[in-house]
């Protein structure tokens, strides 16, 4: 089901409130997301969409790559989104001064289902494995991400 998985933190000594560092990856790298940083904001007022529809958040670098979506308040920390023109779910999981991605190519028409099988817990055994797998983002090497 989870096919990628990304890393990203915020640099604390950063000017910008709203940039956070890919500091882990899985492998084959997923090219849409193969970025050395991106930008997590509340979406821009230049953003039209139905007010039912309307993101949380959003995801952007150059360009805008996601909108991202919190359906239950109660579990907040969940998200969602969809790489722009492509068919990919992106499940976010928002911790303080980190983002995880966990991309499920393909399944963007099908995020209730995923959500739900996220929220049950029925994907948490795939989710560690992932993140035990993943390398860690480093100048000089790539070590394993311990967390």
């Amino acid at each position: 089901m989870i096919d990628n998985y990304f890393k990203f933190e915020k640099n604390l000594n950063s000017k910008a409130k709203t940039r956070y560092e890919l500091v882990g990856y899985s492998e084959p790298v997923y090219d849409h997301l193969n970025l050395k940083f991106i930008y997590f904001m509340n979406t821009p007022e230049r953003i039209k969409a139905n007010q039912k529809r309307k993101s949380d958040f959003g995801i952007s670098q150059k360009e805008w790559i996601s909108s991202v979506f919190i359906p239950d308040i109660e579990k907040s920390n969940l998200a969602y989104g969809d790489v722009k023109n492509t068919e990919d779910l992106i499940l976010i999981i928002i911790s303080e001064n980190v983002l995880e991605f966990f991309l499920c190519k393909g399944k963007r028409n099908l995020f209730q289902t995923v959500l739900n099988l996220l929220y049950d817990g029925e994907l948490d055994e795939e989710m560690t494995k992932i993140k035990s797998d993943a390398v860690k983002k480093d100048t000089s090497i790539l070590e394993m991400v311990k967390s």
